[in-house]
C-alpha cells in the first residue's frame, strides 16, 4: 500500500543531506503549514561513516489502512497551528513494532553500532542513555560532526525537524522515553530515520556503481577488446586497409595497450 504521509523518497531530492542537520547552537527556520506534511529528506555526502555500505537495512512493512484494519489505532498529535496530525502506521499493532525493533537491530548491526542493544529491551522500551546513545548515533549516519547540546530533548526535537518528519515529537515524551505510553511513537519515529538513511544508501551506491561502470568503459579493458574483436574480424576478410586503419588509431587511442594487441594479431598472421 502507498503511504501518503510518509512515502518514499525520490532521487531527485537526495542532494543537500549534510545541510539539513544543524548542530544545536544553530538555529533553523520553521517550514510553513502547507509544507509541514511533505516528507523531505537527507542526500548524498561525500563521505560515508558507514563501515557496512554494501548493507541494506530491512524497512517494516507498511501498516494496513484504517479502513481495511480498524481495530489498529492511529497515534494522533498536535501539529502546527493546532491541527490533528494522524500518524498512518499502526501505532499499536504489536507486530507491526516487533518488526520495527527487527529493522532497527539488522541497521545498527550492519553499521557496527558499539553498544549493547538486544531486541527484547527495544521490544520493552530503552533507558534513557540507551536511547541517548542510539539516537546520536544514526544522526551522526547523517553529519558525522554532530554532539548533542545540554538539552538533549530540544536538540532531538530540531533534527527531526530539520530532517522534515512529518510527526511533531514532544519533549515530553523524551523524558521518559521507555515507558509503553511513548515508546512505540518514538520508535516509529527511529524507524522512518533509518528508512531514510537505507534509500539514500541505496541511491548512492547506484550511483557509484555507475559512476565505476563509466570509467571502466573509458579506462578499462572493454573497449580494448571491442577493438580486438573487430580487428581481428577484419584481419580474417583480408581488408587490409581497414585493419591498417583501425590499427592506426588504436594506437593513438591506448599507446602501449594497443601495441601489446596487436602483437597477439601479428602473431596470428
Amino acid at each position: 500500500m502507498r503511504r501518503t504521509t510518509l512515502g518514499p523518497v525520490s532521487s531527485s531530492q537526495l542532494n543537500t543531506r549534510s545541510s539539513m542537520l544543524r548542530h544545536p547552537s544553530t538555529r533553523v527556520s520553521v517550514p510553513n503549514k502547507s509544507s509541514a506534511m511533505e516528507r523531505q529528506s537527507i542526500g548524498v555526502v561525500s563521505r560515508r561513516v558507514s563501515t557496512a555500505a554494501g548493507h541494506t537495512a530491512r524497512r517494516p512493512p507498511a501498516g494496513p489502512r484504517a479502513s481495511m484494519n480498524a481495530r489498529h489505532s492511529r497515534a494522533s498529535v498536535s501539529g502546527r497551528g493546532g491541527a490533528r496530525v494522524l500518524d498512518p502506521r499502526p501505532v499499536s499493532d504489536r507486530s507491526y513494532l516487533n518488526s520495527c525493533v527487527q529493522a532497527l537491530v539488522e541497521f545498527l548491526s550492519d553499521r557496527m553500532y558499539d553498544q549493547t542493544l538486544s531486541p527484547a529491551l527495544l521490544k520493552r522500551g530503552p533507558s534513557k542513555k540507551d536511547f541517548c546513545n542510539m539516537i546520536l548515533f544514526l544522526f551522526k549516519q547523517v553529519d558525522p560532526t554532530f554532539e548533542f547540546g545540554v538539552k538533549f530533548e530540544e536538540d532531538v526535537v530540531l533534527q527531526f525537524r530539520n530532517l522534515r518528519y512529518p510527526i511533531p515529537i514532544s519533549k515530553t515524551s523524551l523524558a521518559a522515553v521507555g515507558t509503553p505510553h511513548t515508546w512505540p511513537t518514538l520508535l516509529l519515529s527511529i524507524s522512518w530515520l533509518i528508512e531514510l538513511l537505507s534509500y539514500d544508501e541505496a541511491i548512492q551506491q547506484a550511483n557509484e556503481t555507475e559512476q565505476s561502470d563509466e570509467n571502466d568503459e573509458e579506462n578499462g579493458d572493454k573497449p580494448f577488446f571491442k577493438y580486438l574483436d573487430a580487428s581481428y574480424h577484419v584481419f580474417l576478410a583480408g581488408e587490409d586497409d581497414k585493419f591498417a586503419m583501425l590499427e592506426r588509431q588504436e594506437r593513438e587511442k591506448l599507446g602501449t595497450h594497443a601495441l601489446f594487441g596487436l602483437s597477439v594479431l601479428e602473431r596470428w598472421s
